[in-house]
């Protein structure tokens, strides 16, 4: 399966809907929620990655993004919980083992 045709459905689907949610805010006079904001910075980084993915197509740049993502559900989560967020070096860790 090819990932440029993916990565830009992904990006501009994001992309979409960051449009809609700013839309409902400064043209529909609707303020966002905490969870509304909270929720545009995952989509952000969504259409960055899918961007990249669409002009870099590579393997490892999925795997990037894939990291990215779930560095942001980790902090995401660790922020709904009021939890400190620790950064590991996975890579590290395997190699000190």
């Amino acid at each position: 399966m090819k990932t440029r045709p993916i990565a830009l459905t992904a990006a501009l689907g994001s992309a979409l809907l960051l449009l809609g949610a700013f839309a409902f805010q400064y043209l529909g006079g609707l303020a966002p929620c905490k969870l509304c904001i909270w929720q545009r910075w995952p989509h952000g980084r969504a259409v960055g990655v899918g961007l990249l993915l669409f002009l870099l197509p590579s393997r490892w740049l999925a795997l990037v993004g894939g990291l990215i993502v779930g560095a942001m559900t980790g902090k995401a989560i660790a922020a709904a919980r009021r939890l400190p967020f620790l950064a590991i070096n996975h890579l590290e860790g395997h190699a000190l083992t």
